[in-house]
């Protein structure tokens, strides 16, 4: 089969990013297949049009570009083409996917949202655009689910995102818990202030604070964090990393204190990182975590910070719990989030 995936970005890319993560997993998967694949992404100021990335040929145009976009469609002929969608909000970047779904049309192009709405901000427009794609259209998580079925009467089904690798974590040696980490955006819904306010709380944690800069909106967190991070001993702050999984494997815990799920990934992709490690994650429960964390299971939901220190104590105190969410939370990696079964549910889909 020759399919080519549309995306807004893909690698090499120079921020954190849950959607091109685990876009990255399921592009090798299906190349491991044997899919012949290609990505159409947007080109920036000084990048290559078309260059390999692990085998994978990715080709760029300019947003503005839209006859080149079809003009590489049509040399590539695929067999299925396949959009993936990151939009949270706005009309802009709608009325570009409606342009490029357009050009599509020939090809009859699925369509797969991935990042919750902050909100639906125009239905009309909205059921416009998704009316060019093959239903049902594939959705990442179930509240998306209830976004498309149930606000915008949609036909739709859920694909989980996913991981490859369900890496063996050391047993926990009764050691207590040294440290703990954060992986996403510097940005207000997804927290980075709470977590800031755990390290102050707990001088006796070291923390990891791998955080890459988010929109124009949050520049005053971040230029604030920018002061305070020399100044915090006990908390290493890790911009972007090629490779953030081998911080992530130092970590004993994964905080993610939330605000909403609105902008992030389906199912966070740093929680199944984690989960799929045997780190417990624990986090405010919201769209992004509620498939995944099933509290006091395999992690736990916490709302404020009172709660999660509580919680931290605790496994820190109590190394058979720490084991027993450790073992759990793999196994729900395992039995719903790896990248094979994810491909195995997309192939069947738009075969």
């Amino acid at each position: 089969m020759r399919l080519v995936i549309v995306i807004r970005h893909f690698y090499p890319f120079t921020r954190p990013s849950g959607v091109i993560s685990f876009v990255n997993e399921l592009a090798l998967e299906l190349k491991k297949r044997g899919i012949k694949l290609t990505i159409l992404c947007l080109r920036k100021k000084g990048e290559q049009n078309e260059y390999t990335y692990k085998g994978i040929k990715i080709i760029k145009f300019n947003q503005l570009h839209l006859l080149n976009y079809r003009k590489q469609l049509q040399h590539l002929e695929p067999d299925k083409v396949l959009f993936i969608s990151s939009l949270s909000s706005g009309i802009m970047l709608p009325l570009w996917w409606l342009l490029l779904a357009t050009l599509s049309r020939r090809f009859k192009p699925h369509f797969y949202q991935t990042t919750h709405f902050l909100k639906i901000n125009n239905r009309f427009l909205l059921k416009r655009i998704l009316s060019v794609f093959s239903y049902p259209l594939l959705v990442a998580s179930d509240a998306l689910y209830n976004d498309f079925v149930n606000v915008l009467n949609l036909d739709a089904k859920i694909i989980y995102p996913g991981v490859s690798r369900l890496e063996k974590w050391p047993s926990y040696h009764r050691k207590g818990i040294n440290n703990i980490c954060f992986f996403g955006h510097i940005s207000f819904i997804k927290g980075v202030d709470i977590f800031i306010k755990l390290v102050t709380a707990l001088p006796e944690y070291h923390f990891y604070l791998v955080a890459g800069k988010a929109g124009k909106k949050d520049n005053p967190l971040y230029h604030q964090l920018l002061q305070e991070a020399p100044l915090m001993q006990n908390m290493q702050y890790i911009k972007f990393t090629e490779k953030p999984l081998d911080i992530m494997r130092r970590c004993d815990l994964l905080i993610l204190p939330y605000r909403h799920g609105g902008t992030i990934l389906g199912v966070a992709q740093s929680a199944i990182e984690a989960m799929a490690m045997g780190i417990p994650v624990i986090g405010s429960k919201n769209a992004a975590l509620e498939p995944l964390i099933k509290n006091g299971v395999n992690g736990f939901f916490c709302e404020g910070i009172s709660e999660i220190i509580a919680k931290i104590k605790l496994l820190d105190s109590n190394p058979d719990l720490y084991s027993q969410l450790s073992q759990a939370a793999q196994k729900t990696v395992q039995q719903h989030f790896t990248i094979n079964k994810i491909a195995e549910q997309l192939l069947e889909h738009i075969s």
